[in-house]
């Protein structure tokens, strides 16, 4: 008995440290109950800006409102845009272990009317994110982001960089390694949006 309960308590702690599976991409999607137009009153507010930046990460799921487009329905979420002057926004998909959430970024006036969308050559791969970078400008009052649904289910491609260390001889020799790392586009995933400090005193600090 003692035998089969330790073999028991040895199955649960080695189920315990197992590592959860990835997310998976999500490449279909069915909106229900899709607005038709974004709900400003549900705006997320974006952090204080420090000179380095501040992030706000947002999960895009089930939960996440619809919204009823010209092509689709997509999932979408609204920040209100920053107040004060002197500040540079990133707003980008975040890059997961298996999936990475490609944004459509639209700026939006007090009404939600569009007043400024960006080309596809101006989102960039940024570190842990595919993202556009902006400066607010006077009028712009929301940021909308939505799936660019012409680039859901094709492969995002990235070089990750490591080191190996091996023994030979009398010592160890510390080696890089490149390896590119495929993950698909999806309808779920998360969106980081910064805020940068970029005014004078910032930077004097």
């Amino acid at each position: 008995m003692k035998t089969r309960i330790f073999g028991l308590a040895l199955v649960a702690s080695v189920a315990a440290c197992t590592t959860p599976e990835p997310a998976a991409p999500v490449l279909r999607y069915s909106g229900v109950g899709c607005h038709t137009a974004p709900n400003l009153a549900t705006a997320l507010p974006l952090p204080a800006a420090k000179r380095a930046g501040e992030s706000v990460r947002t999960p895009v799921d089930a939960t996440t409102p619809c919204l009823s487009l010209s092509s689709a329905p997509s999932p979408y979420l609204v920040f209100a845009m920053p107040r004060d002057a002197h500040r540079l926004v990133e707003v980008g998909g975040a890059i997961e272990a298996a999936r990475v959430f490609p944004p459509s970024v639209t700026i939006l006036d007090g009404n939600g009317a569009t007043l400024r969308t960006f080309a596809p050559t101006q989102y960039q791969n940024r570190g842990d994110r595919y993202s556009v970078q902006f400066i607010p400008q006077d009028g712009e009052r929301y940021i909308l982001v939505t799936v660019d649904q012409s680039l859901v289910g094709t492969s995002y491609e990235a070089v990750a960089t490591g080191t190996t260390t091996s023994y030979i001889g009398t010592g160890y020799w510390t080696s890089g390694i490149d390896r590119t790392v495929s993950r698909s586009r999806s309808y779920h995933g998360a969106v980081v949006a910064t805020v940068y400090d970029t005014s004078p005193a910032s930077r004097a600090r």
